[in-house]
């Protein structure tokens, strides 16, 4: 029957978008777009870039960087270009929060990838 069909397929549509969204990493981020990446600012705390900054290409850093408005930005360098006691760890923790930030954009289909 046809309502039984529409609804096992809106079951899937969900389980794949769940499995998209818990799939993520924080370098998939590299595959949004620039305006995309913007709506992120919204979300994210500066200091949280630029930690999350800290362990990825040049390249990226200086895209995500020329996206933020100039205080913003700014504020972001600064921690990127700090040494910190737990870096590592921090880093880590700062990218995962971007990464659930992203997935809840999915969700809410704010944000495609």
């Amino acid at each position: 029957d046809l309502h039984v069909r529409s609804r096992r397929q809106r079951q899937m549509c969900i389980r794949d978008r769940e499995l998209t969204e818990n799939c993520l990493t924080f370098s998939d981020l590299n595959r949004l777009g620039d305006d995309e990446l913007h709506l992120i600012f919204n979300y994210v705390k500066p200091a949280i870039w630029g930690l999350a900054l800290k362990d990825t290409p040049r390249d990226f850093q200086r895209r995500v960087l020329a996206l933020a408005e100039r205080d913003y930005a700014e504020q972001a360098y600064q921690v990127l270009t700090t040494t910190l006691k737990n870096e590592e760890r921090d880093t880590k923790r700062a990218q995962q929060k971007i990464v659930s930030i992203l997935g809840n954009l999915l969700k809410r289909r704010q944000i495609t990838i």
